[in-house]
């Protein structure tokens, strides 16, 4: 009988320990180094960046009708070719890319593993000529840097 007892307490530690992991950080000098080497890129059209929002604070301001993130506009409209999103400091961010057409608006999420580099957002780019793009990375505790290149 005990042994079965003790069994079940470790097996009642174990998941309660799993449930108590560190939230995930990112030092932010290197957080800052890796920003300004992807200001120093050729982007193209046009470049932004950011630092990671938490999930629900994008959410709270969407709900409230105000969209979060950076936005270009463009001076000319233009047709580009893709967008391009890369992260860094976080496991996974979420990317979410806007686009705005002389014709229509659009908008995509994709869930990006940061170390597998830069996510293109091909899907998000129509015929019509550009007016605006917006991005946003986030995750759930706001944790790393994220930057997009429009080409």
């Amino acid at each position: 009988m005990r042994r079965i007892a003790a069994v079940g307490t470790v097996v009642l530690l174990a998941s309660v320990l799993v449930g108590c992991t560190a939230p995930e950080t990112a030092d932010p000098t290197d957080v800052q180094r890796w920003l300004e080497r992807r200001q120093l890129a050729d982007a193209g059209i046009g470049q932004m960046a950011g630092l990671a929002a938490k999930t629900a604070d994008v959410q709270s301001a969407e709900d409230g009708g105000i969209p979060s993130g950076v936005r270009i506009d463009l001076d000319e409209p233009a047709r580009i070719g893709t967008i391009e999103f890369s992260c860094f400091g976080a496991e996974t961010m979420d990317a979410q890319v806007r686009i705005t057409t002389d014709s229509h608006a659009g908008a995509e999420v994709k869930r990006v593993r940061c170390a597998d580099g830069a996510v293109r957002f091909e899907s998000t780019v129509g015929d019509g000529q550009v007016v605006s793009i917006g991005a946003e990375g986030f995750n759930e505790n706001g944790v790393g840097a994220w930057a997009v290149a429009v080409r």
